[in-house]
C-alpha cells in the first residue's frame, strides 16, 4: 500500500515538468527566511509531508550559512562561543550593516526538471575549507548541543550530490526523486 506521501507526489508529478528560481538578495536575515519558503514552493512539485520539512531544514542551514558564516563573516569557533554567551543575535544585528554597505548579496538559483532538484546558494564570503569537511564521515551523529558544525551533514545526507567551487562559497546541491 503507497503512503499518503507517494500519492500526493505521483499526484503533483505531471504539475510542473521544468521550473527555475533565481533570487539575488542583500545581507538580511529576513531575506533567508523569505528565500527559503520560495525555494520551497518550487520543490513542492517533487515533495511534501516529512520530506519537504526535511528539505526545509537543509535550505535555511545552506541559505543562512551563506549569510552568518559568508557575507557576515562570523566563524564557527565565534558562532559557538557567541551562542553560549547569548550574543549571537545581537552580534547578526551588529554586523549586518556592515555587509548591507558594502553591497554583499546571497544568491539563490534552484531549478526542478523532470524528478531533479537542484539548488546552488553562493554568498560573497571569503569561503571555507570545504575539502576538509568532506572527508568527515557521513555517519557521523548530529551533536545538537552544539550551535554549528550539523548544516553540511544533514546536506550531505538528504543530497545526492553536494559540490563546492574552489573558494569555497558556493554550493550546489542535487537531489533525484524517485
Amino acid at each position: 500500500m503507497k503512503s499518503d506521501e507517494a500519492i500526493q507526489s505521483e499526484e503533483r508529478s505531471g504539475a510542473l515538468q521544468d521550473g527555475a528560481l533565481t533570487l539575488v538578495f542583500c545581507s538580511r536575515l529576513e531575506a533567508v527566511t523569505i528565500a527559503v519558503g520560495m525555494v520551497l514552493e518550487l520543490l513542492k512539485t517533487l515533495a511534501s509531508g516529512p520530506t519537504l520539512k526535511r528539505f526545509e531544514l537543509v535550505l535555511d542551514e545552506a541559505i543562512r550559512n551563506a549569510y552568518e558564516h559568508g557575507n557576515l563573516g562570523i566563524s564557527s569557533d565565534e558562532k559557538e562561543r557567541l551562542c553560549a554567551e547569548d550574543l549571537f543575535d545581537e552580534e547578526l544585528r551588529r554586523r549586518e550593516p556592515a555587509a548591507l554597505a558594502d553591497g554583499k548579496k546571497i544568491r539563490v538559483e534552484a531549478t526542478v526538471s523532470g524528478r531533479t532538484f537542484t539548488c546552488t546558494v553562493e554568498d560573497d564570503g571569503v569561503g571555507f575549507d570545504w575539502q576538509r569537511k568532506l572527508q568527515e564521515p557521513l555517519e557521523q551523529t548530529v551533536d545538537f548541543s552544539h550551535m554549528n558544525g550539523r548544516g553540511l551533514l544533514l546536506i550531505r545526507q538528504i543530497f545526492d550530490t553536494v559540490a563546492f567551487n574552489e573558494r569555497g562559497n558556493r554550493i550546489t546541491m542535487t537531489k533525484l526523486f524517485q
